[in-house]
């Protein structure tokens, strides 16, 4: 199990049972406003040096609508604390993290770049990062964030590397219920009636489940899923301090029910040439029924969207074990969530590290604010501009009576077993790749990663 997941989980259930519950309790995010509207973290305006002006160039994720809003959130917010720095955004293709590789090799990063933890790991021992410490001293950054957020902040070494840019990650299948009414079919509650729900759904030209196969982390996030029904570590059990072994029953089902939901058409094979974008429309228009996503898009989906419910693991667990499952309280990611790193080749070391760390915050702020996401990583409190709907309350429920995490699919500790683990997932939605032939290569990749 990853050393982060086994150090957060205690902080992190506790952080999400405080804050979610506040989120479902009333119409507002949160009970701490000022007379001028929404509140926001207390931060040092901060210059640079004799008035210079400086424009540092980002690495981040800036594709969709909602990744847009919220960048441009905390760029607005950050030039009232460094007015004399402007950004530059390069935003990050969905190539399972190729080009970020590339910069690593070339050492010719942007000034500030978007991180994972196995990023991390890269950057640090390719001399890519600068260390953060000191910027998170002289900006108290550590006073604004909860027990998890602070827990966080302990990376490779002991140092910060990365600076926490969202609140902590989970994954579900959104059900756009209007098509499950709309063929006469049962939203599911094991995976027999998964299936059976499935075949009702192809058989009216609705493909079953959506999910984009041009990243790793959608199908991991489906295995883990999978695996969560037998294995409550999930993915986490396969990282570099896990336990767990690639032919245990566990991750050999999982793999074994994907396949089959390969087999049966009821994921499309076009989901390999499918992208977050398009996944998302497809769900959005009825194309596809359901969708392997993130905590991100409940509000919007809610919003804009006629009926919206969310399956957890037990859903997908065998009709004699869901009940069992459902009771033992897993939910699907957690974990070190996205962040920022600062270049070590970049011309303004301080002025990029003193930026990355506040607009990282500004970052997860962002997302509090606009979309009424639960916050799991700030001491602050804030009401947003959109008041949770009934989908993002259905879900901050949902982490209120977690009892285990596992991790997100870009969530490891170690980049090599999650580069090679998600190209190994990938195959099985070929529905030609035998699990025992993906546990064959997975263990001999966690045997070689883990000595």
């Amino acid at each position: 199990m990853s050393r982060y997941f086994k150090k957060l989980q205690a902080l992190l259930m506790a952080s999400a049972l405080t804050l979610s519950l506040a989120a479902c309790g009333s119409n507002t995010q949160t009970g701490q406003t000022t007379e001028e509207g929404t509140e926001t973290m207390e931060t040092a305006a901060v210059d640079t040096a004799d008035g210079e002006k400086v424009t540092l160039k980002i690495f981040a994720n800036y594709t969709s609508e909602d990744e847009k809003a919220q960048m441009d959130y905390a760029i607005s917010e950050m030039k009232k604390i460094m007015p004399n720095v402007d950004t530059e955004i390069e935003p990050t293709p969905q190539d399972n993290n190729a080009k970020l590789k590339t910069y690593f090799a070339t050492g010719s990063l942007p000034d500030i770049y978007v991180v994972s933890t196995a990023d991390i790991e890269t950057a640090v021992n390719s001399n890519n990062a600068v260390q953060l410490d000191e910027y998170i001293d002289k900006l108290n950054i550590r006073d604004q964030l909860t027990p998890t957020g602070q827990a966080l902040l302990e990376q490779q070494d002991g140092h910060t590397w990365g600076i926490i840019g969202a609140n902590t990650n989970f994954a579900v299948i959104y059900v756009n219920k209007a098509v499950f009414d709309q063929v006469g079919a049962k939203i599911p509650e094991n995976y027999e009636e998964f299936l059976e729900a499935g075949e009702q759904l192809k058989e009216n030209g609705i493909t079953p489940l959506g999910i984009w196969l041009k990243e790793t982390w959608p199908p991991l996030q489906l295995f883990d899923m999978f695996a969560l029904t037998e294995s409550e570590d999930g993915i986490a059990g396969l990282d570099v301090d896990g336990t767990a072994k690639a032919s245990d029953p566990a991750y050999m089902n999982a793999a074994a029910k994907i396949q089959e939901l390969c087999n049966k058409g009821l994921i499309s094979k076009d989901a390999f040439a499918t992208d977050y974008d398009s996944a998302v429309a497809d769900f959005k228009s009825g194309k596809t029924a359901m969708l392997v996503c993130g905590n991100w898009m409940a509000q919007e989906f809610g919003d804009s969207m006629e009926d919206v419910t969310i399956l957890l693991p037990y859903a997908l667990a065998n009709a004699s074990e869901a009940e069992a499952v459902k009771e033992s309280g897993v939910m699907s990611g957690g974990g070190f969530p996205v962040g920022y790193a600062v270049a070590a080749n970049s011309e303004h070391k301080d002025i990029a590290a003193e930026y990355a760390v506040q607009f990282a915050l500004k970052n997860i702020e962002a997302r509090i604010v606009l979309t009424g996401e639960f916050n799991t990583m700030l001491t602050q409190t804030f009401t947003p501009e959109k008041q949770p709907n009934a989908v993002v309350t259905e879900l901050s429920e949902a982490v209120a009576q977690t009892k285990h995490f596992s991790i997100m699919g870009w969530g490891f500790d170690s980049s090599k077993i999650q580069t090679d683990l998600g190209s190994e997932v990938q195959k099985l939605f070929t529905g030609d790749y035998a699990p025992e032939d993906f546990a064959k290569n997975v263990d001999a990749v966690l045997e070689k990663n883990r000595q």
